[in-house]
């Protein structure tokens, strides 16, 4: 265990609810499936406990709800990636302990949308920092 280090967390969530493109009578439902990563910036004791469950009340209110009604603009999966990964920041941003790195968002199996700051080599789990690979 000499080089092995604590880097973050993974959060997975799961939820259903309703959306349409356009208006009502194209209102369908899928299983959204939420997986966040999160880095532990410093070596301080903090719960993380505390945030996840913020962010699981955060993601409670979507439960079975037609988003259109929640969100201002059409809840596509791009939009409802991004806007995720900013309220969730938000969340977080009253600790300088933790720093979402990236968002995951898919609404079938087959189809998902990530969104961060870096990028995540799934592989090995680690993060790794976009700029060295420009």
């Amino acid at each position: 265990m000499n080089n092995i280090q604590f880097q973050g967390y993974k959060m997975l969530l799961k939820f259903n609810a309703s959306h349409s493109m356009t208006d009502e009578d194209g209102k369908h439902v899928h299983s959204f499936i939420l997986k966040l990563y999160i880095r532990k910036e410093n070596e301080n004791f903090v719960e993380f406990n505390k945030y996840e469950k913020i962010i699981k009340e955060y993601i409670e209110k979507l439960r079975g709800n037609y988003l259109n009604y929640i969100f201002d603009e059409t809840p596509t999966l791009e939009y409802l990636s991004l806007r995720f990964f900013e309220d969730i920041e938000e969340i977080l941003s009253d600790t300088k302990n933790f720093t979402l790195v990236s968002l995951e968002l898919g609404d079938s199996p087959i189809k998902s949308v990530k969104v961060g700051n870096e990028i995540i080599a799934s592989r090995a789990n680690l993060f790794i920092d976009s700029s060295v690979l420009d």
